[in-house]
């Protein structure tokens, strides 16, 4: 069956258009996230900065540059960023800092807050705005943890699960987190509370790399090849030759994205029938995030030093042919 259903993805992409960037980003280092807010872009890298661009004319607007550290030989080596966010124009930053323990920074309004601190002993994976004045935190030890930016203190810890977190997205009201994990779960977490309200079935078999929440839909990739599609209710898989290292989704769900292949291609595609739309050549390293932008467009990052933009209103126009579900 699923041979039959590698031929039918194939056939499939002579209905589908391939797209190149409209335009390509460096930054120095590599890039490990990247965040949006209108047209503000901010990149990540693991040499310590976060470099701000302007989407619309695609210039350089400034660099935020961390401290450096100590690597556990005394000598100063740079920051590598893990996780960067952006709300109200204050930027959100989790970094490797001293002895391998991380530290979380608060940029915003000229001042520099440090949230977290090397001597907490935290090992921080991602730190993301929560929504009315607070930031939730998500360990590689799989805690989740709410800090309030007013009382400038932790609220809650509790543990979402027994295996090692993959990815995290949290929704746009800042509610709800879904965070995938090694064990190929997906777990639905109150924010308010802290607590596990549901086990979403995502039905892969290993490990999920990617995760993507938005307008009641959500998208995963994982180790077995697999992207997982629950679509306000439904849910189909599409295969892919390759572990799926990265997806991505539209603030209304409406469309997807998901990387394809040791050629570091993307796909895009419907979700409500999972056509594809397009297939975008152009990057030449693993992607490592994907966002949607306004004006039709789409920002692609890599572990390299570049990032993409690609123009994908063209591929809204209706097309002829079957879906690719499973």
């Amino acid at each position: 069956m699923r041979i039959v259903w590698a031929l039918m993805a194939t056939a499939l992409l002579l209905f589908s258009e391939t797209l190149h960037p409209s335009a390509r980003l460096e930054v120095p280092g590599i890039v490990t996230d990247i965040a949006l807010e209108g047209n503000r872009l901010y990149v990540a890298t693991d040499e310590g900065s976060v470099t701000l661009f302007d989407l619309d004319t695609l210039k350089l607007l400034g660099r935020l540059r961390l401290p450096e550290t100590l690597d556990g030989a005394g000598k100063k080596i740079p920051m590598r960023i893990e996780s960067v966010d952006v709300r109200k124009g204050r930027v959100l930053v989790t970094a490797i800092g001293k002895n391998g323990f991380r530290q979380v920074w608060l940029f915003g309004k000229g001042k520099v807050r440090s949230l977290v601190s090397p001597e907490k002993r935290m090992m921080v994976r991602w730190a993301r705005f929560a929504g009315d004045g607070h930031v939730v935190l998500l360990t590689y030890g799989a805690e989740i943890l709410r800090y309030s930016l007013e009382e400038g203190g932790i609220l809650y810890r509790k543990e979402v699960s027994g295996s090692t977190p993959g990815d995290m997205s949290v929704d746009g009201e800042g509610r709800y987190a879904y965070v995938a994990d090694e064990g190929g779960e997906v777990w639905k977490i109150d924010l308010a509370s802290g607590e596990r309200v549901g086990n979403l079935p995502s039905k892969h078999l290993d490990q999920i790399f990617s995760i993507a929440h938005a307008g009641g839909v959500m998208v995963t990739g994982g180790r077995d090849r697999k992207v997982v599609v629950l679509y306000r209710g439904r849910r189909y898989t599409l295969w892919s030759g390759f572990p799926v290292y990265c997806v991505g989704l539209s603030p209304d769900g409406g469309r997807g994205v998901y990387s394809d292949g040791d050629a570091q291609l993307l796909k895009l595609f419907d979700t409500a029938t999972g056509r594809i739309e397009a297939v975008l050549e152009g990057h030449r390293s693993v992607v490592n995030r994907i966002l949607f932008a306004g004006n039709g467009r789409l920002v692609t990052s890599e572990q390299g030093p570049a990032v993409l933009i690609w123009d994908v209103n063209s591929t809204r126009k209706e097309r002829d042919g079957k879906d690719e579900r499973e």
